[in-house]
């Protein structure tokens, strides 16, 4: 026994230190596991909310700022929607949209072999040939142009500037060097109901 004890005072003196060593440096390991990490995970989420709350607050403030004067806010956008009514064409029925299109072709020397208004496939008017989306009147117009290159090009964009869309365009060039179009154009007008 007493060669044990020699022994184990000799191994203790020599691997005592490090065993030690290792048992406080597992006992930080897992004290940090236990209760470190889960206060981080914690730390980051609340920063997260943080920042989170910061960027809608600064949010909110420049929505504040940028809306402080509500009554100029809402004169500015009624001048706005003013001025883009007046850019629509003033069509009540699919007949002045016609005429308008035709006044524009005979204006640009374009050709109209035909012209008639199209059978609406949404919610269309007794007449069958106007839609009324967001609050204003879609004519739908189906119709065969011909006529010199750059003036067919013209009317185009005279059509575009008064608002109306070009939903089909088909070009086919003839014998004669005439442009020969065929195509379906969204005319819009306002809803004088609203």
């Amino acid at each position: 026994m007493k060669k044990f004890k020699k022994m184990w005072n000799h191994h203790w003196k020599f691997y005592g230190w490090p065993i030690v060593l290792l048992l406080a440096l597992a006992l930080l390991l897992w004290a940090v596991a236990a209760v470190g990490l889960p206060s981080y995970r914690e730390y980051l989420q609340l920063r997260g909310r943080a920042q989170l709350t910061a960027q809608q607050a600064e949010k909110l403030q420049n929505f504040a700022l940028f809306h402080s004067d509500y009554d100029n806010y809402v004169a500015e956008k009624s001048r706005e929607l003013a001025g883009l009514s007046k850019k629509l064409p003033q069509c009540r029925d699919g007949t002045e949209a016609q005429t308008m299109v035709q006044q524009l072709a005979l204006a640009q020397g374009v050709q109209l072999d035909s012209l008639q208004g199209d059978e609406a496939k949404e919610k269309t008017s007794p007449a069958g040939k106007q839609t009324v989306k967001d609050g204003l009147l879609v004519f739908t117009l189906r119709g065969e142009a011909q006529g010199g290159y750059y003036a067919v090009l013209r009317w185009l964009r005279q059509l575009e500037n008064k608002q109306a869309h070009i939903r089909e365009l088909k070009l086919q060039g003839t014998a004669e060097g005439m442009v020969k179009a065929q195509l379906v154009i969204n005319v819009y007008g306002i809803n004088k109901i609203m």
